[in-house]
């Protein structure tokens, strides 16, 4: 890629994406009616609901939670993001995914 090489993200997120330097990004969004804020554990949830077999979650989902949940702590951290800005338990990320897989069932039917 290019510096400076604009890559659109799929339409339905709403965003441009601008690759300044191979580790910066710069992320606008384009369409405001389908951008919303939520919470890891929905990204996880809908990621796999929309891109994996039912087998493939019964077998995998546990350790793909914890996997995601631990980076996702190593990543906030490494961006200076300290426990009293951000300190959830994976009871909490676990509790949030329980919630969001209702909503993606009903949804998915």
């Amino acid at each position: 890629m290019c510096d400076d090489e604009e890559v659109r993200l799929p339409p339905a997120r709403g965003l441009l994406a601008q690759q300044l330097r191979s580790s910066v990004v710069r992320v606008s969004v384009v369409d405001w009616q389908v951008s919303f804020q939520g919470s890891a554990a929905a990204d996880l949830c809908y990621l796999l609901y929309s891109s994996s077999t039912c087998l493939f979650r019964r077998i995998h989902a546990d350790e793909l939670m914890e996997a995601h949940f631990h980076r996702l702590l190593e990543v906030a951290r490494a961006l200076g993001v300290g426990h009293r800005q951000f300190a959830p338990t994976f009871r909490d990320f676990d509790e949030e995914f329980q919630k969001v897989i209702i909503i993606v069932k009903t949804n998915s039917n």
